[in-house]
């Protein structure tokens, strides 16, 4: 037992060292988030409750992950992703940047889609990410960009809209990557609005591989209007 204790601590201290030499600045969270690799680049802490990072399609076989990096539009960011599984999944509160009028919500008549989408294109050299961070401006908003980081149980952005622009934000509480129907996604929620209309939060029941709850909880830095 102490031969094993003074191994495990030869090779901590070793991967310590590594660490401290800047190893993780040589990690590319963008390996493997095109074709089907279905990774994501979301940030996301060791072993954290959250990955929050970009959704650029979802319902099928190649957006497993919610991500595919040859995409030109992105949905918006959501809460939970998979990283390289076989299956589509999570995607949980979705949060998206806009400028202009209200959104409209249209029920949509095609299976699998969601009833409110809108998708913003990426500008491709704007977007960068390193373990832990992710950020992305789009070409459509006025240079609008996300900024995003995670610690293990919290979800932090940072929204830049042009000077001048009154900042907006979709929050799609019905937002998910399901197999199957969306229509039939979301079985059961209740949120409500607190601290003086700075935050929302709530529960969502979903099912697709299984029925699953989420809790949230979205603090805002500035009162919201509606």
């Amino acid at each position: 037992m102490n031969r094993n204790a003074a191994a495990f601590a030869a090779a901590f201290a070793a991967v310590s060292s590594m660490a401290a030499a800047g190893v993780v600045d040589d990690v590319d969270p963008f390996v493997g988030t095109d074709g089907t690799g279905h990774t994501t680049p979301a940030a996301w802490a060791p072993s954290g409750m959250v990955q929050p990072g970009p959704d650029s399609g979802y319902g099928d076989w190649r957006h497993c992950s919610g991500y595919v990096k040859s995409d030109a539009k992105i949905f918006g960011f959501s809460q939970t992703h998979l990283s390289g599984t076989g299956c589509e999944a999570l995607c949980d509160v979705l949060l998206q940047p806009f400028l202009g009028p209200d959104p409209t919500v249209e029920p949509s008549p095609r299976r699998k889609r969601h009833s409110l989408e809108m998708p913003a294109t990426k500008d491709p050299a704007s977007e960068a990410a390193h373990p832990g961070y992710y950020r992305v401006s789009y070409l459509d908003l006025g240079r609008t960009t996300t900024e995003i980081t995670a610690s293990k149980r919290v979800a932090l952005y940072r929204f830049s809209v042009p000077g001048g622009a009154t900042p907006r934000l979709l929050v799609d509480l019905q937002w998910g990557n399901p197999r199957g129907d969306t229509r039939k996604f979301v079985v059961g929620s209740e949120w409500s609005i607190g601290d003086g209309s700075r935050s929302i939060s709530g529960r969502i029941a979903k099912s697709a591989w299984l029925r699953r709850e989420f809790y949230f909880k979205l603090a805002f830095n500035r009162r919201f209007s509606a």
